[in-house]
């Protein structure tokens, strides 16, 4: 158990506490757990964006927040970003996968969300035509190649370049290219290292490790 939250269950001795909150504890503690506290909008407004993310955070992960998830978090402080994707674009799941397009991919993969198509953007043309996407596209796909994912990265490495929807675009897409060229860079190591390995084991084993790389990113082991 991580220290944080073995810190918070010391503190947690009433029984009361314990006995009204019996048949929904993951909600609970995750309601409990130190997120940041919303900003902008009416007091109201901050209140159900809360309640919104507590009852997401409770449902999906209790306690237990990922790395990757618990920055999205830190960062999402606007009270009316979560009561307006609370509803999004009235498919099943909106909040759920308002904040998937938030997350690291490996985050967002664990999330198993349904898919329904691109989100559509608050501009006209694709993103992949606005200002932004490319500039954040090159910077994602350069810390990617390099380290295989963007949250290994050096701090700043991104400088703040996905606070757009087309940013976030281009991270996506920049990732992915990264992360390809990374396996095709570490299967070319493998067979360097080992001449016996076939072209397809070397893909495989780089796999492998990326897969592993994300997990342990991710907190998941």
């Amino acid at each position: 158990m991580d220290e944080p939250y073995r810190i918070l269950l010391s503190r947690l001795t009433g029984a009361k506490w314990w006995i009204d909150n019996r048949d929904r504890l993951d909600a609970a503690l995750a309601a409990l757990t130190p997120l940041p506290a919303m900003a902008g909008g009416t007091e109201r407004t901050r209140r159900k964006a809360t309640r919104i993310r507590d009852k997401l955070v409770g449902t999906r992960w209790g306690h237990r927040i990922p790395p990757g998830v618990k920055a999205a978090l830190d960062r999402l402080t606007d009270a009316e970003w979560w009561v307006r994707n609370e509803v999004g674009d009235g498919r099943p799941m909106a909040i759920d996968r308002a904040l998937g397009a938030e997350v690291p991919e490996y985050d967002r993969k664990m999330m198993a969300l349904p898919k329904y198509g691109p989100p559509q953007p608050s501009h006209a043309g694709p993103c992949e035509k606005q200002p932004g996407y490319a500039a954040a596209r090159k910077a994602a796909e350069d810390v990617a190649s390099q380290y295989g994912d963007l949250r290994a990265g050096k701090e700043g490495s991104l400088g703040g370049l996905g606070g757009s929807c087309c940013g976030r675009a281009g991270f996506r897409d920049g990732e992915k290219e990264g992360k390809q060229r990374w396996v095709d860079r570490r299967a070319g190591e493998i067979r360097r290292a080992t001449r016996s390995t076939t072209p397809a084991q070397a893909v495989s084993e780089a796999r492998s490790d990326l897969s592993r790389l994300e997990r342990n990113l991710s907190g998941w082991g």
